[in-house]
C-alpha cells in the first residue's frame, strides 16, 4: 500500500522569490516575510497534515487524488488572497 505522509512545500519558493524582486530593500523584505510569508508557511502545517490524515483515513483510494486536488485549489486561493492583501 502506497501510504505516506507528505506536506506541501511548494509555497516556500512561490512566496519568497517574487518578494525578493518586488521589495525595494532588505528591511522591507524582512517585514514582508514576517507579516505575510511566515504565517502562510505556518498555516500550511495546520492544513496539509489534517488534509492528508483525512485523505488516508477516510477517502477511498481512487478518490484521494481528487480530494487532495480540491484541497489544493482552496489552498492556492488562500495563498493568493493573503499575498494580494
Amino acid at each position: 500500500m502506497n501510504s505516506h505522509f507528505t506536506v506541501n512545500t511548494d509555497p516556500v519558493p512561490y512566496l519568497t522569490l517574487p518578494s525578493v524582486f518586488s521589495v525595494p530593500n532588505l528591511v522591507a523584505l524582512k517585514a514582508k516575510m514576517a507579516t505575510t510569508i511566515i504565517p502562510i508557511i505556518f498555516a500550511q502545517y495546520y492544513i496539509w497534515p489534517l488534509a492528508q490524515f483525512i485523505s488516508f483515513k477516510y477517502c477511498p483510494a481512487p478518490l484521494r487524488v481528487l480530494y487532495t486536488n480540491a484541497i489544493a485549489v482552496f489552498w492556492n486561493c488562500f495563498m493568493c488572497s493573503r499575498l494580494a492583501a
